[in-house]
């Protein structure tokens, strides 16, 4: 017999904690990019320029995230019987494609000032602080979002959290570009900018590696752990075919397993539930479990 317990569903409501979160993170990045860009513009710093267009693709970013992540937020239906989590990897995608949207641009304007003499920035010190403000707040943000991706178990907030790691680090650049222009190093500003392109190409990649893993249905959990987790159950007397896949919070398992073939109907679908609560206890991320109960050949060996 086949058997599926379903986990309370999740309603719109989801969307909101998660929302919430990506809201207040939407308004820090158009404040970082509108400051960016102006200050940029104004002292002349392509590397500071190149981090305030970083700074805008994570504003869109987070606006693309925030509608893909309402559609993952609604429950399962007749058409996505498996609910709709995978609108959050694609919002997850979206970020990635921004970020190298932005670091082609960084390069396309850096390569441009290569054969060009390029006015020398002149930063003075508003830009200092701006800059180590920018770090501040992205260290924050960072953070923030790791620790909220965790409680909510939100692929898409750990993804976003990683990136904003590049972007204190894309800043880092940013602020050793100015100090090298005072100093009358104007090749500093233009390396920053290469090194900034970079950084976001290295975020890119990684989000694009954690993304592939849940679309071609990565394995979530160890087979052998799960296996060791239902063979402790009373009754079981083996298991095998374990699989799973899904995202964090969000994982589907599936196995078989042998029990005697002198258990009744009603005995072996109450063992089979069973297992699944068992799964679900030791693999808190689990929401679903499908066990397909067979008897056994042999009991005393499990095959």
């Amino acid at each position: 017999m086949t058997d599926r317990i379903n986990r309370k569903k999740l309603g719109s409501n989801a969307f909101f904690p998660v929302g919430k979160v990506m809201g207040l993170v939407l308004l820090l990045n158009l404040g970082i990019c509108l400051g960016k860009l102006l200050v940029g513009w104004s002292i002349h710093s392509l590397s500071m320029v190149a981090d305030g267009l970083h700074s805008l693709m994570d504003a869109l970013a987070n606006g693309a995230g925030l509608a893909g992540l309402w559609v993952a937020s609604k429950p399962a239906d007749k058409d996505h019987p498996y609910g709709h989590q995978k609108f959050e990897i694609l919002a997850t995608l979206g970020i990635a494609v921004l970020m190298g949207v932005a670091c082609v641009e960084v390069l396309s304007s850096a390569l441009g000032h290569l054969g060009h003499p390029q006015d020398l920035p002149h930063p003075d010190l508003f830009s200092f602080l701006f800059m180590v403000m920018t770090m501040v707040v992205n260290g924050w943000t960072s953070w923030f979002e790791s620790r909220k991706g965790r409680d909510f178990q939100s692929v898409f907030l750990t993804a976003d959290s990683a990136h904003k790691g590049s972007d204190f680090l894309s800043s880092a650049v940013v602020l050793a570009a100015l100090a090298g222009a005072r100093l009358g190093w104007g090749w500093v500003d233009l390396a920053a900018a290469f090194l900034v392109a970079g950084v976001i190409a290295k975020a890119a990649w990684g989000i694009l590696n954690q993304a592939q893993q849940v679309l071609v249905d990565h394995t979530m959990l160890d087979p052998a752990q799960v296996a060791f987790a239902v063979k402790s159950v009373p009754g079981v007397l083996s298991c095998h075919r374990v699989r799973s896949r899904g995202m964090p919070g969000k994982i589907f398992v599936d196995l078989h397993l042998y029990v005697s073939p002198r258990l009744t109907t009603v005995k072996a679908h109450a063992l089979t539930h069973r297992v699944m609560e068992k799964v679900k206890r030791v693999f808190p991320g689990v929401r679903e479990v499908f066990v397909h109960t067979e008897p056994s050949n042999s009991p005393e060996t499990g095959v």
